[in-house]
């Protein structure tokens, strides 16, 4: 156990559990086109109860990934920071979904430093489960001392607070709409259906399972680190991802409706908007009506506005 475990009560602790499980989900931006959801998120071999995670989060539904104070998660955006392998095929996906391209490994590694988790970024990783776990193995379940109902071991955990999990991630991607739900892990195929309005179709075989609900793509894959899936298995599953969400794309006078309705009457509206409808196209809907708006009433406006000509150019060169 580490310090600040031993520094609190037993009923501190219980009570910063009990709210992570009833209200935390993750990192990133609920507000995102994109949500990636995974079953927990991992803890390192030597780390005991990770208090401090907890208290940094303690009261939040979603905060930056940088907030993690575990020092092999801050190592991983600090300059030449290695690639974490859970996170590569999830930056390709990313990356693909924008640029219409696979990234190079130079550019997975700046993503992941400098933009991926972020709650500013266009995407949110969230867990299903909400405590951190070493693996799922008995002897690596930590949380049995804690006074809180459901805790004993892993078994127990899961039946009591798996369902209502599900029923809050049901109603947190119905609130949210995100135009991609995307879950890793085939293993928990079950409870990912059990999220999903719809039956899940296998679209590529045990790679991809798929299905749209209203203008919501639900998708299942492997888990990212499963053996014998190279960087073309990724692109392929990206490639089919990219042709469902494009169904999803919002007409440019709905759009339209979305910026004008959260902003103040502006010429600036009118002028830019053909570019910003043409990066909303070609983005696959990433170039979300909401970044139009931030990128409206931004005080860097002319400097945002330079950079999303100079990226149009630099895509359509591609």
């Amino acid at each position: 156990m580490n310090a600040s475990f031993l520094k609190s009560s037993p009923q501190e602790v219980a009570l910063l559990i009990l709210k992570r499980l009833k209200n935390f989900w993750g990192y990133g931006n609920l507000k995102a086109p994109v949500w990636f959801v995974g079953m927990e998120e991992g803890l390192g071999s030597t780390e005991g109860i990770p208090l401090e995670r907890f208290q940094s989060t303690d009261g939040k539904v979603v905060v930056d990934i940088t907030s993690n104070t575990s020092a092999d998660h801050q190592s991983l955006f600090k300059e030449g920071a290695k690639t974490q392998p859970t996170w590569r095929p999830l930056i390709i996906i990313l990356f693909y979904l924008r640029f219409g391209r696979v990234p190079t490994l130079s550019e997975i590694r700046d993503y992941q430093i400098n933009h991926f988790g972020r709650t500013t970024s266009p995407h949110a990783i969230l867990e299903l489960m909400p405590l951190p776990a070493k693996s799922t193995k008995k002897a690596d379940w930590i949380y049995q001392d804690v006074p809180l109902i459901g805790l004993t071991n892993r078994e127990e955990y899961l039946a009591t607070y798996l369902p209502e999990r599900v029923q809050a991630l049901k109603l947190l991607i119905e609130k949210h709409q995100p135009k991609l739900v995307l879950f890793y892990s085939r293993s928990y195929l079950n409870e990912w259906q059990s999220i999903i309005p719809k039956k899940l179709k296998e679209v590529i075989p045990d790679k991809l399972h798929m299905v749209k609900v209203d203008k919501t793509i639900y998708a299942v894959t492997p888990h990212p680190t499963s053996r014998g899936l190279s960087t073309a298995d990724w692109e392929q599953v990206t490639k089919r991802l990219v042709k469902a969400v494009k169904t999803t794309l919002l007409s440019r006078d709905e759009v339209y409706q979305k910026v004008v309705a959260a902003t103040e009457p502006d010429l600036r509206i009118d002028f830019w908007f053909d570019l910003f409808y043409l990066q909303y196209v070609k983005s696959s809907g990433w170039f979300t009506p909401e970044m139009v708006v931030t990128m409206l009433t931004s005080s860097k406006y002319m400097e945002d506005m330079e950079k999303l000509r100079k990226e149009q150019n630099t895509s359509e060169e591609d």
